[in-house]
């Protein structure tokens, strides 16, 4: 799309990037009296961040001696203010001076008002053919109609004169061939009807074409659309060709990760197989088709800003005796001098004026080196898709394949049987060395069946993780209470006492032995007046306060095949005859 003087008018959005080579500032001091020169530009790779992305455009372009300004007009108009940068080579001497961008309402140049023109005067040929021909069948409809009463009329005609002096004889015709005549009035009517009915589906046909032609021709004028324009200013110290390199970054695109976790199980033993497919999920929205482009997922976040956010003073006060008579309208208080604040400002400093900074960008760690050209920094990894891609403008999904990992894997299995009889299949996996997983859903696989979804946390190089898999129906697991006794004890300071006993149960029905991690818990005191005497396996757990909380205990018990396992444990309470015993979901046991 070339500009024309005929452009109307724009929204100037200045954007000065400078970008000089030494000795630039003797050769542009004319630049004001410098030539145009449009160029046109292709898409040619695209870097994607999490939020936002940038393109890169190639162009070539035949320069003559002298001073011109490189018009470049094909970029999208939400391009990144202060983000276009312009980089080239030549076959001579080429000093690339500043490069300016504004926003314009573009309507085209003469061939596109042209191309215009010869389109629309097409679908008007086309619409004044369809009238014609839709005139003609409405012709045929009047005769093919009048024909059909004409003949109905016939027919009421001949039973009318029967004795209406028109002699002995309707129409004056033979009683044996008065059959034939009502014969003759049948067919021609029928033939009517015929002609009738191909008539008018033909016309309407003929009228929706013309609907549809003129639908299109309403939608065919030049429109105006935004476009951001580039001037380059250059000097070429002799006639040459040049290759020049646009970028600009984008904010309507972003892409997320996604996972197929691909696990395979050797009988029911404990060796697994664990394979993670990475994917993302590419969208963008900014105005341009990205076709056929070299793609690069990138993990740097420029959305998120660049510096950290100021932390305002917090000074604390004493609350006055008697305070101030409230205001006439309710405010709350501002910063004071010097950065102050009442109390309560100092609890939600964001209500005494201060506006929240974006927070900085966090420090990514090295990326994992694969085959699809992975490349990292401190700061970033970057992954080079493999071949060209294409990612419509339409805001859509579009899914690539990034790679495939296997890390370290050992199938466990965990029940919470007071909460769920079943036994739950986990790959314990360690993250390679070398790899680094971002957060995102996880769809799972389990010996080539899909078992469920789940979600991949951002776990870091060397890091552990249990992957939930699914239920191992293979085993069954019973939680049975056993006893629970309640009453009193001592002569003088009478306490109350509870007994608690409980037995687990585990079926292994696989032709091999497995192991299984058992999930219970027993009471933690609130109060030192409780007293909590642990029985059975529940003084010995394998695990004490699981996952950091306070009185969950696990067991890791083998069970052999077809054999079953138990666990017994128990535990004893005491507490004061004058209290009552309370006990708190997700929270200790506590006196009232």
């Amino acid at each position: 799309m070339r500009l024309s003087a005929r452009r109307i008018g724009f929204l100037v959005r200045p954007t000065l990037a400078a970008f000089i080579i030494a000795g630039l500032s003797a050769g542009l001091g004319t630049m004001a009296q410098a030539d145009e020169i449009g160029i046109e530009s292709e898409i040619d790779s695209v870097t994607v961040f999490p939020t936002g992305a940038e393109a890169r455009r190639l162009a070539k372009v035949k320069l003559p001696a002298g001073e011109h300004v490189l018009v470049i007009d094909d970029l999208p108009a939400e391009v990144i203010s202060g983000s276009v940068r312009v980089e080239g080579s030549a076959t001579g001497g080429l000093r690339l001076g500043a490069v300016d961008t504004e926003v314009r309402y573009v309507i085209g140049d003469d061939a596109e008002r042209e191309l215009d023109a010869k389109t629309r005067k097409a679908l008007e040929d086309e619409i004044e053919r369809l009238s014609d021909e839709l005139q003609s069948l409405t012709d045929r409809l009047n005769v093919a109609a009048t024909q059909r009463s004409l003949m109905v009329n016939l027919a009421s005609g001949g039973v009318i004169a029967k004795g209406q002096g028109l002699g002995e004889h309707p129409w004056g015709i033979e009683p044996a061939r008065l059959g034939e005549l009502y014969q003759l009035i049948g067919e021609r009517m029928s033939e009517a009807d015929g002609v009738i009915q191909a008539t008018r589906i033909a016309q309407r046909k003929i009228t929706e074409r013309i609907d549809e032609l003129r639908r299109q021709l309403e939608s065919e004028p030049p429109r105006e659309e935004q476009r951001t324009v580039v001037h380059v200013q250059v000097v070429a110290l002799a006639e040459l060709e040049a290759d020049l390199s646009i970028r600009y970054q984008l904010q309507s695109a972003s892409w997320q990760p996604q996972y197929e976790a691909r696990m395979s199980t050797e009988a029911a033993s404990g060796a697994a197989g664990l394979q993670l497919v990475r994917f993302a999920n590419i969208q963008q929205a900014t105005g341009e088709d990205w076709r056929n482009v070299a793609l690069t997922l990138s993990t740097t976040q420029p959305a998120r800003g660049t510096s950290a956010p100021d932390l305002p003073s917090l000074r604390l006060e004493f609350e006055p005796e008697q305070p101030p008579a409230p205001a006439p309208t309710a405010m709350r208080m501002r910063p004071r001098a010097g950065g102050t604040l009442s109390m309560e400002d100092a609890v939600a400093p964001e209500a005494a004026g201060y506006a929240q900074v974006g927070a900085a960008a966090p420090v990514s760690q090295p990326a994992v080196q694969i085959e699809a050209r992975i490349s990292s920094s401190a700061f970033q990894a970057s992954y080079g898709i493999p071949g060209r891609t294409t990612v419509a403008t339409s805001g859509a999904e579009r899914r690539v394949r990034i790679d495939a990992v296997s890390p370290e894997t050992e199938l466990v299995r965990r029940t919470v049987p007071s909460l769920s009889p079943a036994v739950y299949l986990y790959a314990d996996l360690t993250v390679p060395a070398d790899v680094r997983l971002l957060e995102g859903p996880v769809s799972l696989f389990r010996d080539d069946v899909f078992v469920g979804a789940g979600w991949m946390p951002q776990l870091a190089a060397g890091a552990k993780h249990k992957l939930g898999v699914g239920i191992d129906d293979g085993i069954t697991v019973r939680h049975n209470e056993t006893e629970r006794t309640a009453g009193e004890s001592g002569t003088f300071s009478t306490s109350k006492t509870e007994i608690n006993r409980f037995k687990i149960t585990l079926e292994n029905r696989h032709a091999v032995p497995v192991k299984v991690w058992v999930v219970d818990r027993v009471p933690v005191p609130g109060d030192e007046a409780i007293k909590v005497a642990l029985k059975g396996a529940a003084n010995k757990p394998s695990e004490r306060d699981l996952d950091n909380l306070p009185g969950v205990i696990a067991w890791e018990i083998e069970v052999a095949a077809g054999k079953t396992g138990e666990i017994e444990f128990g535990y004893d309470l005491s507490w004061p005859a004058d209290k009552r015993l309370v006990r708190l979901p997700g929270g200790p046991i506590q006196l009232r």
